[in-house]
């Protein structure tokens, strides 16, 4: 199993894996291709031999913001480590990128807890309420929990290790 960035070829998995999971529990927004395709730098992938395994991306928000989003796994690789994994290099990302803050939106706050993230409230980031969350479906009635990374998780960004 490799943990790498993503490239185009990865586009079209990436798309069905993050699309499957908002069908199947609603706990990721979909995505097009050509969102996937457009932002294709900001994604990383767990691939084994049958292809993309799981995928997340950190997304900048502006100057001292960034987001990690879409985390998404196959479900025979669930509970397997591989989203931990997926974060922990995002958190690697943003810390090379210098970003200050680092948050996530999520309907498992359990699993980001364990990795250094608090619950905050939404309202702490309105870039991201004005660029994303007034196009969703779900606004102004938004179920997820606004997460924060501090840092202070069993693992940090810096003890990540394939």
């Amino acid at each position: 199993m490799e943990l790498r960035g993503a490239t185009l070829a990865d586009a079209q998995a990436i798309t069905d894996l993050v699309n499957y999971w908002f069908r199947e529990t609603g706990d990721v927004l979909p995505r097009t291709l050509d969102n996937v395709c457009e932002s294709i730098c900001d994604w990383v992938v767990v691939e084994d031999d049958e292809g993309v395994a799981g995928c997340g991306a950190v997304v900048v928000m502006g100057p001292d913001l960034v987001e990690i989003r879409s985390l998404a796994v196959r479900s025979d690789f669930q509970g397997n480590g591989v989203g931990r994994k997926i974060v922990l290099q995002l958190l690697k990302d943003a810390e090379e990128l210098d970003a200050p803050t680092v948050f996530t939106l999520t309907k498992v706050p359990g699993f980001f807890e364990k990795l250094g993230f608090e619950v905050t409230r939404k309202e702490s980031f309105p870039r991201k309420v004005w660029k994303d969350c007034v196009r969703c479906a779900k606004f102004p009635a938004c179920d997820e929990l606004a997460m924060v990374y501090v840092g202070n998780g069993t693992e940090t960004a810096n003890s990540f290790g394939g």
